[in-house]
């Protein structure tokens, strides 16, 4: 229920960047995807895309427009209705915008880099104002809003991960770059100084092709929702929610079968930020495990 509600929570919060423009408008009219605008001119919009056009495309096309199935996207549609809380209210006024359409929307808005105005054209709308991943590269815990000078450590050090990871690894472990400091429950790379043993290079090796598959989800991710790669709002919060519903379409894509590797973008995005010398120690109880484990590869 928290991904479906995220995920209509996102139309409705990307026209908040125009803090300028002091109209009101109702609660169905915020669910557009939109941008703000001075200018008042009529503008010729796409008629019938939703309604004639959609649905004559090919399963191919749709796949390539959208980045998920009809299958995907018809499993997401049952889903939200499955929750009445979820479904919009009309008490007159400005008719509200269907949930199909409203998916259809934000689809199309993390899919492309298209404008917010074309957008709104297209859908014939009105304008109103770290990660972590399993083997099959599902995320299973996303920290968003930092800025990207902050280094990897503090990010990790000011996530709910730092204080919850001990208790939601267990015995088991989450394996990470040398960007991260070595913990009983976060397992990196041992520091190379020229003078590593053959077990300790063969573990960092194992380590690094294990933790590409954080890599290639990245790749996947936003090779599929290329909106990623040029989020057009300057609110710290609009950007994290887009981030978070990437996250989540990612992985309903992912237990659908929804096929990905057309999508893989290998841009070498994923930052490397070593660690500062008095951080990369880590301790003791951390060290003998790594050393264990290293002795059995």
């Amino acid at each position: 229920m928290a991904d479906n509600t995220l995920i209509l929570f996102l139309v409705a919060e990307l026209d908040d960047d125009d803090e300028d423009n002091q109209n009101t408008y109702d609660a169905e009219s915020i669910t557009a995807i939109v941008a703000s605008s001075t200018a008042r001119q009529e503008k010729i919009k796409i008629s019938g895309y939703v309604d004639e056009v959609v649905p004559q495309y090919l399963l191919d096309d749709f796949k390539r427009l959208f980045r998920v199935t009809r299958t995907t996207f018809e499993t997401i549609c049952e889903n939200i209705q499955m929750y009445q809380v979820l479904l919009p209210s009309w008490t007159g006024g400005r008719e509200h915008i269907p949930i199909f359409k409203q998916l259809l929307i934000v689809l199309w808005y993390v899919a492309s880099q298209e404008t917010l105005n074309r957008i709104a054209d297209r859908f014939d709308i009105a304008e109103v104002s770290v990660a972590v991943c399993r083997e099959d590269m599902r995320f299973t815990h996303v920290v968003a809003g930092s800025v990207g000078s902050c280094h990897d450590a503090r990010v990790l050090r000011t996530s709910d991960l730092w204080e919850n990871g001990p208790a939601r690894c267990g015995d088991a472990h989450i394996i990470g770059d040398a960007a991260y400091p070595l913990r009983n429950w976060l397992l990196t790379p041992y520091r190379d100084n020229g003078h590593l043993t053959p077990t300790q290079r063969h573990y960092n090796t194992c380590l690094s092709t294990t933790r590409v598959t954080v890599e290639r989800a990245f790749g996947v991710y936003k090779g599929r929702f290329r909106r990623l790669q040029y989020v057009d709002t300057h609110k710290v919060k609009t950007a994290v929610d887009l981030i978070i519903v990437c996250c989540i379409l990612h992985n309903i894509c992912i237990l659908n079968e929804d096929e990905m590797i057309d999508y893989f973008e290998d841009d070498n995005a994923v930052n490397y930020n070593p660690l500062p010398r008095n951080q990369a120690g880590g301790n003791a109880e951390a060290n003998a495990k790594r050393d264990n484990i290293a002795n059995s590869l």
